[in-house]
């Protein structure tokens, strides 16, 4: 690929080599160290892509084998300015393009966080602010040991920082203390019974968690316990010698009765058709077919 982008930006050509010694020709090519390539034999020639530099070489080898070069096909960057030399709008696009693709490259467009679990984005960005590391700054100012340090000095539970460019971004990784993590949720472990909220009988029940008291069939009024979040630990003689205690957690489905109200409006409005939006329509009807034959005015 890079080999190709090289022959593009120097030029190449396309040729067409014939006559009584072409081999010889591709023979001497290759003593003298010339580069071709993509060869193909049509008939009693031979094409083949050869750069402009080895092209300046053939004068002394085609006399020498006495062929005939004929130029197919030129190509490259140095053609292509040539072929446009006149439009001075298109060359200008051109330089403006790659002046902008300078400028932009030169700048920091976004700063990327890797790592970081207790300390969000918008915290660590607000800080960095604070130490003029921003997006849209140039790619000079950013001084990115500079930026280690000031983390690490701020935030203690932050053990290890990595700062980067990549292209236009400046990468960050952060490596936290496990240990020093705020808990803002901490798990509630006070047990937790199940209990009906309506009066019903039990259709349906899977338990997960916790000891079940009613089983599928019985009739349970509003407050039974139906799961207990208190399990006994028994030993060997299978007696009580403590209690374990659990959030209950279950699918229980139930028929109940519930009252419903509701009403439906009588009120019936009849339609009014303006005359001038009615239209009759003759038709013809045999038993139940009915056929329109147009409609008037």
């Amino acid at each position: 690929m890079i080999q190709r982008i090289i022959h593009y930006i120097r030029g190449y050509v396309k040729v067409r080599v014939h006559g009584y010694s072409a081999e010889r020709f591709l023979n001497l090519c290759s003593h003298h160290q010339i580069y071709i390539w993509k060869l193909e034999p049509k008939e009693n020639t031979y094409e083949f892509y050869i750069t402009l530099q080895g092209f300046r070489k053939l004068r002394p080898i085609v006399r020498k084998t006495h062929t005939k070069i004929v130029l197919v096909k030129r190509c490259g960057l140095p053609f292509f300015i040539y072929q446009n030399r006149q439009r001075e709008a298109f060359l200008a696009g051109i330089l403006l393009c790659f002046g902008l693709l300078f400028f932009y490259s030169s700048y920091i467009w976004d700063i990327h966080f890797e790592g970081n679990e207790k300390w969000t984005n918008e915290t660590l960005l607000e800080f960095l602010e604070t130490k003029d590391v921003v997006p849209a700054m140039p790619k000079s100012k950013v001084d990115c040991p500079k930026i280690v340090k000031e983390i690490r000095k701020e935030y203690d539970d932050i053990v290890w920082v990595s700062a980067s460019v990549d292209g236009s971004r400046l990468r960050i990784q952060i490596k936290e203390n496990e240990d020093t993590f705020q808990k803002d949720d901490k798990e509630d472990t006070r047990p937790i019974d199940l209990v009906a909220s309506e009066d019903g009988v039990i259709t349906s029940m899977i338990t997960r968690s916790g000891v079940p008291q009613v089983h599928i069939g019985d009739t349970v009024k509003k407050g039974d316990l139906l799961v207990s979040g208190r399990v006994e630990v028994l030993n060997d003689a299978k007696e009580v010698i403590d209690y374990q205690y659990q959030k209950s957690d279950a699918d229980i489905y139930a028929d109940t009765r519930m009252q419903y109200k509701d009403s439906v409006s009588t009120t019936y409005y009849e339609k009014q058709y303006e005359e001038k939006r009615m239209r009759r329509a003759w038709y013809i009807k045999l038993n139940s077919r009915m056929s329109s034959v147009g409609f008037t005015k």
